[in-house]
């Protein structure tokens, strides 16, 4: 589950959660898969890849700019090595989730053996990451701002159980 706490989509985070920021993203390091992916993945269709900022079994997640400038999560799945859940059906499904509460769709392409699936940013990171930071600190995450996000978590999975979709891998990353 991904949260966006901190502006409007396509902001620059403040300078007090500049730090914050860098502590919710995977590491950074060149990976030979970004290396491969920087020289095509997205680069047709206006996608400038920033850095690596996730990794599954079948691909890796980048953060990159779309054609606007605006910061949008990339995940270049191997579609070889995907063969077993495939990914092209989760893009048609993504495509159609319209809710408030579920990270949005916004592009879909194939390039060299990838599939390129292109969401929003939520550029607080994830709900593992907010956890995480919490027991770092040893500062408790507010009762209301949990059940807050439960709410919103469950509201998300409710809309998809509308659909006739059932997530089966529901984590808090």
């Amino acid at each position: 589950m991904n949260v966006d706490l901190h502006g409007q989509d396509g902001e620059e985070p403040p300078a007090e959660l500049e730090e914050y920021e860098q502590t919710l993203l995977i590491e950074k390091r060149v990976t030979d898969l970004t290396e491969k992916c920087s020289d095509f993945i997205g680069a047709k269709q206006g996608y400038h890849i920033e850095r690596c900022i996730g990794r599954g079994h079948f691909g890796e997640a980048f953060l990159v700019r779309d054609p606007s400038g605006r910061r949008r999560v990339l995940k270049a799945l191997e579609l070889e090595r995907a063969s077993l859940a495939p990914p092209r059906r989760e893009a048609e499904l993504m495509q159609k989730l319209r809710h408030v509460h579920i990270v949005r769709f916004r592009d879909c392409f194939e390039e060299k053996g990838f599939l390129g699936i292109v969401m929003d940013y939520a550029r607080s990171g994830d709900l593992l990451a907010l956890v995480d930071r919490a027991k770092e600190t040893e500062q408790p995450l507010p009762e209301d701002q949990v059940a807050q996000w439960l709410t919103q978590a469950l509201l998300g999975i409710r809309y998809m159980r509308g659909l006739c979709i059932i997530h089966r891998d529901i984590k808090n990353e």
